[in-house]
C-alpha cells in the first residue's frame, strides 16, 4: 500500500479557500481572524486530518512545547525505556521530547547552556544514576525533574526508588532463612542506587547482629560478566557464603552461570536480587531469570 501523501498547511489553505498565512493564524489562535473564516479553516483541518508541526508552531509563537531529556547515554536499556515512557506521556499533553546524551558533567553543563539560551524547552528531565553535582548546573528558574540520583541535602523535584529499603528487604529475607554469610554483588559504586542498596544490606546485617565482612562485597557493572567474574573471584579466594544478594538480574544470571559450570547445586546458595529495570522490561527480566533459577527471589519494587 503506498504511503499517504503528507498533508501540509497549503493543502488546508486550498481546501478552506484562504491563504496559508490565515491558516497559520488560526492554528496559533491569533485574534485577527473572523469567526466565519476560523470555522472554514478548522473544518478543512478536520477533513484533511492535518496535524501542525509542533516545532514550527513553537518557533512562530516563541512558546516551547518540548521537554529536554538528558541522559548519561541513549543506549542503555533501562534509560532508553524511561525515555520512551516519558515521550509517550508528554505526547498525551501535546508536548514532544528532545533527548540528548550527557555522559559527564562538562557535557551536561554545555547542553544546559544551549537549551537555556535557545529557549526551546518547557522543562528538563534529567536521568542521572550518579551521585554527583549536575543539579548545580541548572538555574533555579528552569523547571527540572531528576530521575534516579538527586542531591540529599537540597530540595529538588525528583522521582526515585527506595533502594535502601529494597536492600534491607532482600537481606532480611535471607536472614529469615537462616543465612548469615551473605555475599553482596553491587552495581557501580558511583551510582546512587548502588550506594543505597549497599546501605540497606549493611543495615539489615547490623540489625541482626551480624558483622559485615568486606570480602563478601564485590563491585560489579550491572552486566552478566560481572556476576560471573565475582563468583569466580570468591571461589578462587575460598570465600565461604551461603547466600548471594545481586543488585540486578543480569549480574545474578552471570553468577548462576558460574555456579552451573562448577556443577554446584543452587539449592545451597539461595539468591536474592533487586530488579533494576523499568516496568517495560520487568516481566521479561523476571521470566528469563526464573528460567535459569526457579527458586530465585526477585524484588520488583518499582
Amino acid at each position: 500500500m503506498p504511503n499517504r501523501p503528507r498533508i501540509t498547511i497549503r493543502n488546508v489553505a486550498a481546501r478552506a479557500g484562504v491563504s496559508h498565512q490565515t491558516v497559520s493564524r488560526v492554528i496559533n489562535n491569533n485574534e485577527r481572524v473572523s469567526h466565519e473564516t476560523r470555522i472554514k479553516v478548522e473544518t478543512a483541518i478536520s477533513e484533511l486530518g492535518y496535524h501542525p508541526n509542533a516545532i514550527a508552531r513553537d518557533m512562530a509563537l516563541d512558546h516551547p512545547h518540548a521537554f529536554a531529556c538528558l541522559s548519561p547515554n541513549l543506549t542503555d536499556f533501562t534509560l532508553a525505556s524511561i525515555i520512551e515512557g516519558a515521550a509517550a506521556e508528554a505526547l498525551k499533553y501535546g508536548y514532544y521530547l528532545i533527548s540528548a546524551s550527557a555522559p559527564d558533567d562538562k557535557t551536561f553543563s554545555s547542553l544546559i547552556d544551549q537549551l537555556i539560551s535557545t529557549r526551546r524547552t518547557a522543562g528538563l528531565i534529567v536521568l542521572n544514576p550518579y551521585a554527583d553535582g549536575r543539579h548545580a548546573s541548572i538555574p533555579d528558574n528552569v523547571p527540572a525533574v531528576f530521575v534516579g540520583a538527586r542531591p540529599r541535602e537540597e530540595a529538588i523535584d525528583s522521582v526515585a526508588l527506595d533502594d535502601e529499603a529494597a536492600g534491607r528487604i532482600a537481606i532480611q529475607y535471607l536472614i529469615d532463612l537462616g543465612h548469615l554469610r551473605i555475599a553482596h554483588l553491587t552495581g557501580p559504586i558511583e551510582e546512587d542506587c548502588s550506594q543505597d542498596r549497599q546501605t540497606g544490606y549493611q543495615l539489615a546485617l547490623q540489625a541482626a547482629g551480624v558483622q559485615i565482612d568486606p570480602v563478601l562485597i564485590i563491585e560489579g557493572d550491572w552486566s552478566a560478566t560481572a556476576g560471573y567474574n565475582a563468583v569466580r573471584q570468591w571461589t578462587k579466594d575460598h570465600v565461604p557464603f551461603t547466600a548471594l544478594f545481586a543488585q540486578n538480574d543480569r549480574m545474578a544470571v552471570g553468577a548462576m552461570r558460574a555456579y552451573s559450570l562448577k556443577t554446584i547445586a543452587w539449592r545451597w546458595v539461595p539468591c536474592a536480587l533487586c530488579v533494576r529495570q523499568a516496568s517495560a522490561s520487568r516481566k521479561t527480566s523476571r521470566s528469563s531469570a526464573l528460567m535459569i533459577c526457579p527458586w530465585l527471589l526477585i524484588l520488583t519494587h518499582l
